[in-house]
């Protein structure tokens, strides 16, 4: 990824389903370099969170912005890499074909390397349906990473990952420069971020 400026803002950021308010009145602003942890309780709000700064969904009120190097960005599928456990997989396309249509999408090549960085070196011609439960998580953090995009949303992203997978997780989370934004409740999950968000409680800290 070339060096590029990247914040993200919410401003006045709320969210509600039918009567309930899973959170109101969010002000928040993330610069590259910054690495976000939300916690909270569930239904607090964490992965709805994630999913309104994807463009998934929309917010009840409140706005969301992304500058880039100081101009606001027309367009922010180019921006992101995001990873949910829900993230449906096609059953009849191979690992190769998920990566590839993502390189597609984002105009990035597929390098081979990449399929070593997760693990997932041996399952290129392997099918999504055929992958255990471990290997589709992996499979889901290799295509939102892959180019390096700006901004990496990850929803609890060690969910089904064995401790090989989880150092791959840490290995990616290191070597990351530019936003990264992680919903969990996992402890050693949260020791990947630099500042601490905690729904419900609306307090913020920095580690």
């Amino acid at each position: 990824m070339m060096d590029r400026n990247v914040l993200v803002e919410c401003a006045d950021l709320g969210k509600r389903y039918g009567p309930r308010w899973l959170f109101r009145g969010l002000e928040l602003q993330i610069h590259s370099g910054e690495s976000l942890v939300i916690v909270g309780e569930n239904g607090s709000g964490k992965s709805t969170l994630l999913k309104i700064l994807a463009g998934v969904v929309e917010p009840s009120e409140g706005r969301t912005s992304f500058l880039l190097n100081g101009d606001k960005a027309q367009s922010r599928r180019s921006l992101i890499g995001w990873s949910a456990v829900e993230q449906s997989l096609y059953a009849t396309l191979t690992v190769e074909e998920h990566l590839r249509f993502i390189a597609d999408v984002r105009g990035v090549q597929l390098a081979r390397g990449h399929f070593d960085r997760f693990g997932l070196n041996a399952r290129e011609r392997q099918l999504a349906r055929e992958l255990s439960t471990g290997l589709r998580q992996r499979l889901r953090l290799a295509m939102a990473a892959l180019g390096d995009p700006p901004i990496l949303l990850l929803d609890e992203p060690g969910s089904n990952l064995d401790e090989k997978g989880k150092a791959i997780l840490a290995d990616l989370l290191d070597d990351r420069k530019g936003i990264t934004v992680i919903a969990t409740n996992d402890e050693r999950e949260k020791t990947f971020g630099n500042r601490l968000l905690c729904l419900g409680e609306r307090s913020e800290s920095r580690v």
